[in-house]
């Protein structure tokens, strides 16, 4: 019985995507279509009728004929299917939607892996806070909190006691 429902299932999917492939961009949308009607009542007709048309497709007469299967089964034997038979029948049937789940899942989840590595990567930026979010602390020369008027005279007295040390290394 599974194998029968997988038959139906493969049948259903490749119906399915012979329905999607065959939707070209230039095709009209039924229900855009029949927005642009005037006439509230014939607009609300020609929306049912849209909507009947897109939905009612014959790839869904797949899962219908299997529940048909098992009620002609039963009738034709005399004893209907046990539930593991019906059950085996349908969980063959919804087989292509779980591997259908999972690799829709795997493609719309986000990928942290670098195109050339198979490790995730860590960006590095510049940021003026510490890890706890506090400013970091500059290192600055102690020149630089005088207050300005006495900044100059003390890098004229810097500069000139480089200059000695310079010469006394000469």
């Amino acid at each position: 019985m599974a194998m029968l429902g997988s038959a139906a299932s493969y049948a259903y999917f490749s119906w399915l995507c012979r329905d999607v492939d065959s939707v070209k961009p230039t095709d009209t949308v039924p229900i855009w279509e029949a927005n642009k009607i005037e006439n509230p009542w014939l607009r609300k007709a020609a929306k049912l009728k849209a909507a009947y048309q897109k939905a009612l497709q014959p790839r869904l007469l797949v899962p219908v004929a299997l529940g048909c299967f098992v009620g002609v089964y039963g009738r034709v034997t005399g004893e209907p299917l046990d539930l593991v038979y019906s059950g085996c029948l349908l969980l063959g049937f919804l087989s292509y939607k779980a591997a259908l789940v999972v690799k829709l899942v795997d493609d719309l989840t986000p990928k942290s892996f670098g195109p050339q590595s198979d490790r995730p990567t860590i960006e590095k930026f510049e940021d003026e806070l510490d890890q706890w979010g506090r400013p970091k602390k500059r290192l600055s020369n102690p020149i630089d909190v005088m207050p300005e008027d006495q900044q100059q005279k003390a890098y004229e007295q810097l500069e000139k006691q480089m200059e000695k040390q310079r010469a006394r290394e000469q």
